[in-house]
């Protein structure tokens, strides 16, 4: 959190922030010069003489990075898809880190949602940044249907116990295998709410629109890394799984219950959205760039947007 601000009373207006917080300020022979707010004993300098030191952005000898931030606003009452971050500016801009929400993330009495663009990269003479992907969990999208099954005795195959890989069998739906983990979660037939198991055993209930990062991950699709031989990740009786020995305890009690019951259970794949999920989507956007500690220009800055009449949860 940026602590002072200064003031250009030249230009009668506010200038910038500053990290560092001073207890005092005075021009002395046309030299700035502040005192440092808490002062270490170990450290028998008093006072600051601001324009001296050949370091960019370094106060009381701690060092700090510039960044800006800004509000895309184009058009405000426009729904928006954002496809695209650039930026014009010097080379020595490029790797920095950046971040980027929309007003989807900005809702009152919900805390706001900061998403990575990730470092920019040179590309054309165009420093660019990967636009990320919305991280929430959304069905159809990175939430998708898998399959169902009447729940009985024989409804769990144990392929190899050695690299906890079993069969959920009956089930014959497409659920791929992505580079990222990809959980599976379930419903019982007429009901709504979703579960999955963590790799502990507890259960867990999911909400759709909650941050992909808290989705339980004690049962999932193998990863090609995890499926020995000539096994693919559709087995013979059924859907190939990966689980844990607790989260596996957990899910076959609960699969004893239901074919107790005669329930039918759903099952439903989850996978990482920054692979296939969701665009930004909002009426204004925000970012912050960070620009380092060395000299700069920094010319302009870009967001592509698709306009859409639909309604953001679309």
């Amino acid at each position: 959190m940026k602590n002072t601000i200064g003031f250009n009373n030249t230009k009668n207006i506010w200038t910038s922030k500053y990290d560092y917080v001073s207890s005092n300020y005075s021009s002395i022979d046309k030299r700035f010069i502040s005192c440092d707010k808490t002062i270490d004993p170990a450290v028998d300098t008093i006072a600051w003489e601001h324009h001296k030191n050949v370091a960019n952005n370094n106060f009381y000898g701690e060092q700090h990075n510039s960044s800006i931030a800004v509000s895309f606003n184009d058009n405000i009452s426009q729904n928006k898809i954002y496809k695209t971050f650039s930026v014009e500016g010097t080379e020595n801009l490029t790797g920095s880190l950046n971040t980027i929400r929309t007003s989807e993330f900005l809702q009152p009495g919900s805390p706001p949602s900061t998403i990575s663009i990730g470092t920019l990269s040179n590309k054309g003479g165009i420093l660019y940044g990967h636009m990320p992907r919305d991280p929430r969990v959304k069905a159809n999208v990175n939430l998708k249907y898998v399959g169902s099954i009447p729940v009985v005795d024989g409804s769990l195959g144990v392929v190899s116990q050695q690299d906890n890989l079993y069969t959920l069998n009956g089930v014959y739906g497409s659920a791929p295998a992505f580079s990222g983990k990809t959980s599976l979660v379930f419903s019982v037939e007429n009901d709504s709410e979703l579960f999955g198991f963590n790799g502990n055993g507890s259960l867990q209930t999911i909400v759709e629109g909650q941050d992909y990062s808290g989705i339980p991950a004690g049962i999932s699709i193998p990863q090609e890394s995890d499926i020995t031989g000539n096994q693919s990740a559709f087995y013979k009786d059924g859907i190939l799984i990966k689980t844990t020995p607790q989260a596996l305890a957990a899910f076959a009690s609960r699969l004893g219950s239901l074919a107790a019951s005669g329930s039918v259970l759903n099952v439903f794949a989850v996978s990482d959205p920054q692979l296939n999920g969701d665009f930004l989507r909002g009426q204004y956007a925000e970012a912050v760039i960070n620009l380092g500690s060395q000299n700069f220009e920094l010319y302009a800055l870009n967001v592509n947007y698709e306009p859409t009449d639909l309604d953001h949860s679309k």
